[in-house]
């Protein structure tokens, strides 16, 4: 019976402490992009095909999406753009009102959507690859917004390309 006591108080202290946001990191990686994120996550590609990643936490979401040069020149579009000029075009196919923001290395844009009756804030994170512009939409509930930004910005700041 004491063996039990102790089990049960050392899962309710791992659920504590994951709770509290104390997971450990993992890196994600699609095609040559890489993410580390922190937290419980899992991979939900199911969810939209459209994207090539897809990541989900109780808290915070990750989608990735990669538009390759070739995809570019069939559309017509420079693949020679800068990221922030990327990211402009993101922002009007989407029908986005602002501009990007340059910040700590970073270009991105933030909006908010509606799901389920929930609003969610979106940091769209612009970046450009060897063969491709890269989209990495990282969002939570709106409510949760400012508390979250700074892991959403540590996140991005993780990208890399091998």
């Amino acid at each position: 019976m004491k063996k039990i006591a102790i089990l049960m108080a050392v899962l309710m202290l791992t659920l504590a402490l994951a709770s509290c946001g104390l997971a450990g990191e993992k890196t994600y990686t699609v095609d040559n992009l890489s993410i580390t994120v922190k937290g419980f996550f899992t991979e939900q590609n199911e969810l939209n095909e459209e994207y090539d990643l897809i990541l989900i936490s109780p808290e915070v979401g990750v989608m990735i999406l990669k538009e390759t040069f070739a995809e570019f020149e069939e559309a017509k579009l420079d693949t020679d753009m800068s990221v922030k000029e990327y990211a402009e075009i993101v922002m009007e196919g989407n029908k986005l009102t602002g501009a990007p923001t340059e910040e700590d290395g970073l270009t991105y844009f933030t909006y908010t959507a509606e799901a389920d009756g929930t609003e969610f804030t979106y940091m769209g994170f612009c970046f450009r690859g060897t063969d491709a512009y890269w989209l990495v939409q990282i969002y939570c509930p709106t409510e949760d917004y400012e508390a979250k930004k700074p892991d959403m910005m540590e996140w991005a700041k993780s990208v890399s390309f091998d």
